[in-house]
């Protein structure tokens, strides 16, 4: 009886069972297949981890600044009872000594400055008002303390340790040479301060280099730009991801640049959104005399009409 003839394959195999006698297609190598893309960093993990820098540097500052004075105290006394006792007096010392500045930091950065809280009165107050609890709802941040500095000049700043215990400064004449957008930008760009947590670090800076300024001033100029040098550009992105409209904050810019006649001093020129004209030529500059690239006012605005 003839046996029946199977069918086979161009090799001469027998044909895979469900596959009717087509070879299976071959897969990719682990080898050849693309590595999945990178997770999207949010905007907002960003300026938490820049807030993390910043309080991390400004602890290293005020815990230097503090440690200065105890290591004086702690050698004479322990040239006196023991040198044993030297090094548990430094640590102690230290860290009383870091503490206090780190709650009197605020106070002696606004020291001089005759300030009062900003009541809604009026449509310029009333104004700010709105515009700041609208943008701290967007931004996740309680209100900062509004106080108003009575100078012609328009310029603002924040300082503060804690989101909860920020205080945001105008002078009396930002308000009425802004517009509305303007005045939106300028507020984002604080709020940004206060998320970034460049407000703690204008605080620790206020407690290190005033000290440093008078004993050693190009000391005191490369610790500030340490501190507080390279900071705006970054701000400047994050308040346009709050208005979503670049223009208002470089008009504002603008016209701020044009009225730089605000109080100065080594603990305030850095502080303020635009330096004051008398400290122009030595701010942000780490005592090199060169502004950090895109520190300046005419550099922002630059950065932002390209946005």
């Amino acid at each position: 009886m003839p046996q029946p003839v199977r069918s086979r394959n161009s090799r001469g195999r027998p044909p895979r069972k469900g596959q009717g006698g087509r070879r299976p297609r071959p897969q990719p190598s682990p080898r050849e297949v693309a590595p999945p893309p990178p997770p999207a960093v949010s905007p907002y993990e960003v300026l938490s981890r820049q807030a993390v820098a910043n309080r991390r540097r400004a602890r290293v500052a005020v815990g230097l600044t503090g440690a200065l004075p105890a290591l004086v105290v702690a050698v004479v006394i322990g040239a006196v009872l023991g040198w044993w006792l030297a090094p548990i007096l430094l640590i102690v010392l230290t860290a009383v000594a870091a503490a206090g500045l780190w709650r009197l930091g605020p106070g002696m950065a606004l020291r001089g400055l005759e300030l009062h809280p900003l009541a809604p009165i009026g449509r310029e107050a009333a104004r700010l008002h709105n515009l700041v609890d609208g943008l701290c709802a967007v931004a996740g941040l309680p209100k900062p303390r509004l106080m108003v500095l009575d100078d012609a000049s328009a310029n603002c700043l924040v300082v503060g340790t804690r989101p909860e215990d920020t205080s945001l400064v105008v002078t009396s004449g930002l308000l009425p040479a802004l517009s509305r957008i303007e005045m939106e930008g300028v507020v984002a760009h604080q709020l940004s301060h206060i998320r970034r947590g460049d407000a703690l670090v204008g605080a620790a800076a206020a407690v290190t280099v005033a000290p440093l300024s008078g004993l050693l001033p190009s000391l005191g100029a490369r610790t500030t730009a340490w501190l507080l040098g390279g900071r705006e550009p970054p701000t400047d992105v994050a308040a346009v991801g709050l208005t979503k409209f670049p223009p208002g904050l470089a008009g504002a810019l603008d016209k701020m640049s044009s009225l730089r006649t605000a109080p100065s001093s080594p603990r305030l020129d850095l502080l303020w959104d635009v330096a004051p004209a008398s400290a122009a030529p030595k701010a942000r500059t780490g005592g090199t005399g060169r502004p950090r690239p895109g520190d300046s006012v005419e550099d922002r605005i630059s950065a932002l009409r390209e946005l």
